[in-house]
């Protein structure tokens, strides 16, 4: 029997064209994750996050298992399962917890000042200002290499960098990267 949650859940991975086949296997799996929630009395939305549901992998011994732990496809598979339930719950209005607490990586000073001029002065999302802290962090390690440091990098030093980022990397990426507004 399926209920209200799943019927919208269902519709919402219709929506985002899922098969019916993968429909009904996400189904079985977030069947089990919440009976595991309900005997172990514990709440099902706190518990849709990474660890709460690697927890619940880690437990999961299904019937045809007796008694060992399932397999690591299967593990991903709930979880990636989970991750779709939850995604469903939150577009449908559900209040959860976010699937991974955020850790911001802490940076050195420069670079933390530089994210703050990026976000403050040219608005960049956070997407983006991960790829200009990567490349900026490639421009300081060539630097290092070669004994230089920022107050002395020239325009031979960029010249360098952005003919080492065109070995590997297309030209229309290398425009892009290069496009930084500082």
């Amino acid at each position: 029997m399926i209920d209200r949650r799943e019927r919208a859940a269902v519709e919402w991975w219709r929506k985002g064209h899922l098969t019916p086949g993968t429909i009904v296997i996400y189904l079985q799996w977030v069947r089990r994750f919440r009976t595991y929630c309900d005997k172990r009395k514990l709440l099902e939305a706190e518990q849709l996050t990474a660890v709460g549901v690697r927890r619940f992998t880690h437990a999961y011994t299904g019937p045809r298992l007796r008694g060992r732990q399932s397999s690591k496809d299967s593990g991903n598979l709930a979880s990636n399962t989970l991750h779709a339930w939850a995604c469903a719950l939150g577009a449908l209005g559900t209040p959860l917890p976010p699937w991974r607490d955020k850790q911001a990586p802490t940076l050195p000073p420069l670079r933390k000042e530089f994210c703050h001029y990026r976000r403050a002065h040219n608005g960049v999302s956070e997407r983006t200002l991960v790829r200009d802290v990567e490349t900026a962090r490639g421009f300081l390690k060539q630097l290092h290499r070669g004994r230089n440091t920022v107050a002395r990098a020239s325009l031979t030093d960029v010249d360098a960098f952005v003919r080492k980022l065109a070995t590997r990397l297309s030209k229309r990426t290398v425009a892009d990267t290069c496009r930084m507004h500082i």
